[in-house]
């Protein structure tokens, strides 16, 4: 099974990435790691999430590890999983480096992504417009093209103008 969860970017050296640090399920690094109750097997929270809809055991060891429901339908246990909170493993994790499948940038820690994510320049973006129906779409770095010849932009002081001509009418 590949990854559960799509990011834009790539490991570096995706080899030369502990496998302790790698999903049962999925055989990513983990994303929001937790661990089975029953064995102590860790796996991404999505990934093991959507396997427990569908199967009852942990997928390494196949101890039993879904809920438990009783006569009245009602889960009568905690969650078969808790998350891991461990710190040296959270910032191994944090510390992996990526490559964003967009830009080409590298040597980005996986903790920086979202980061990343908000400046990229090929990310693809709405006009600010999008409010009063400009459908544009685009790479970041084209945005500033559209802004000089959006129609929607230009008349937005207009448009912003009756709004609150009839928010004070009313």
């Amino acid at each position: 099974m590949n990854t559960l969860i799509h990011f834009d970017y790539e490991y570096i050296n995706e080899d030369e990435i502990d496998d302790e640090l790698k999903c049962g399920i999925c055989k990513q690094p983990f994303e929001s790691p937790v661990s089975l109750r029953i064995c102590n097997h860790t796996f991404c929270k999505v990934c093991i999430k959507i396997w427990l809809s569908q199967n009852q055991t942990c997928p390494i060891c196949r101890h039993v590890a879904r809920h438990h429901f009783g006569p009245d339908n009602q889960s009568h246990e905690k969650s078969p999983y808790v998350p891991i909170n461990t710190k040296i493993v959270l910032n191994q994790l944090d510390r992996l480096l990526v490559r964003c499948l967009l830009c080409q940038e590298i040597n980005i820690q996986r903790c920086h992504w979202k980061n990343h994510e908000k400046r990229c320049s090929r990310r693809i973006v709405t006009c600010p417009s999008v409010d009063i129906q400009c459908p544009w779409k685009g790479p970041r770095d084209k945005l500033s093209i559209h802004l000089n010849h959006c129609t929607y932009q230009q008349m937005r002081p207009l448009i912003d103008e009756v709004k609150n001509e009839l928010i004070l009418t009313r």
